[in-house]
């Protein structure tokens, strides 16, 4: 898109207008200003950035790199609105376009690239999604975080249905940012699940890994039983799920993108046997349980995300898991205001580490 097309003006009003419709709808639109912290105040949490960028991919005709999704850049209109001047001015569009095809090949996000201490490494849970970006609101400032994101969220290429083609292909990226250990692990649900293996891979090529985090991620070895459970709670939840999405802007198609993912992360995740690990993992326990239809469905899927049951993940740590509770519950404790307590105590583990 042409730079004269939009002057920044123009650019400041519909990123406005964009805001204040979709994340603002309820509130006074005087409550927005160019300098208002968008992240910071809960305005906008990962989901929302990922609906924002959207948008300004669509309206602009520009490509937001990986690298590009950062705390600074996403944290007041005023720097939105410079990030995207400044890639509407970066190069023709038809450069912009070859390199996002590039680009969307990776899972990788700079979400805070820079600082003096041990960059810490989210991975998704079953929408794909990574909370890199909230997580960077709580974590030391001086802590470069990183998420992964899940193949196939733009519909380009299949997801992973297989843990070690997934890991195998998420090393590698982790290593582009760094190539040494000691590594520094975690994830939301399923993505503490996929970091373990991370892990597991890594001591394969001789590189230590000083932390595993887990928040509330299922335990592993799956019953035909469970399995035909959790795919039924599964397919009930997409319905207020698909809700969830259509109200935050998503496309029809990106809610089918994401769908994929999620069935393939469940095919993925039901048939994972993981072997012994002797690292440290953390494991974060929600204080909460949902409430299902009938009491025994709750209890059996409590005792799934029971890392002390027998089968659970503290009988795959050699020297045990380390449990610390959380507040919410299995839908809601990664976000505002439960997501506070569980960034402040993973920044704890992690500050006491290095």
């Amino acid at each position: 898109m042409a730079r004269e097309a939009y002057t920044e003006a123009k650019i400041e009003q519909l990123l406005k207008d964009y805001i204040v419709q979709t994340f603002l709808y309820e509130e006074s639109k005087a409550d927005l200003t160019n300098i208002s912290p968008l992240i910071e105040s809960g305005i906008i949490n990962s989901l929302g950035i990922v609906t924002l960028i959207c948008f300004i991919e669509e309206q602009f005709g520009i490509s937001i790199a990986s690298e590009e999704i950062t705390l600074e850049n996403f944290k007041t209109i005023n720097a939105i609105k410079s990030l995207v001047l400044a890639k509407i001015d970066a190069s023709t569009q038809q450069l912009m376009i070859q390199e996002s095809r590039e680009r969307k090949l990776l899972s990788l996000i700079s979400v805070k690239p820079n600082g003096r201490k041990r960059p810490f490494f989210d991975v998704h849970g079953f929408g794909g999604h990574s909370l890199a970006l909230t997580l960077a609101n709580y974590l030391h400032s001086e802590r470069p975080i990183y998420g992964l994101h899940a193949v196939g969220l733009d519909g380009r290429q299949a997801p992973h249905t297989c843990i070690e083609e997934m890991v195998s292909h998420y090393v590698q990226e982790i290593q582009t940012v760094q190539p040494e250990g000691p590594y520094l692990l975690g994830g939301l649900c399923i993505g503490g699940n996929i970091a373990f293996e991370i892990a597991q891979q890594l001591r394969k090529q001789g590189q230590q890994t000083l932390l595993v985090v887990m928040a509330d991620s299922p335990n592993p070895f799956w019953t035909e039983e469970a399995k035909v459970e959790i795919a039924r709670l599964l397919s009930n939840y997409k319905l207020s799920r698909r809700e969830e999405l259509i109200t935050n802007g998503f496309s029809l198609q990106q809610i089918e993108n994401i769908f994929r993912v999620q069935d393939a992360n469940y095919q993925l995740i039901t048939n994972h046997a993981p072997q012994i690990y002797s690292g440290r993992v953390v494991y974060f326990s929600v204080s909460e349980k949902i409430s299902l239809e009938d009491e025994l469905t709750t209890q059996r899927l409590r005792c799934r995300f029971d890392p002390k049951r027998p089968t659970g993940w503290n009988s795959l740590v050699a020297d045990g898991i380390e449990v610390y509770e959380v507040p919410g519950h299995h839908q809601n404790f990664f976000k505002e205001p439960h997501i506070r307590v569980l960034a402040e105590k993973l920044n704890a583990c992690l500050e006491a580490i290095s």
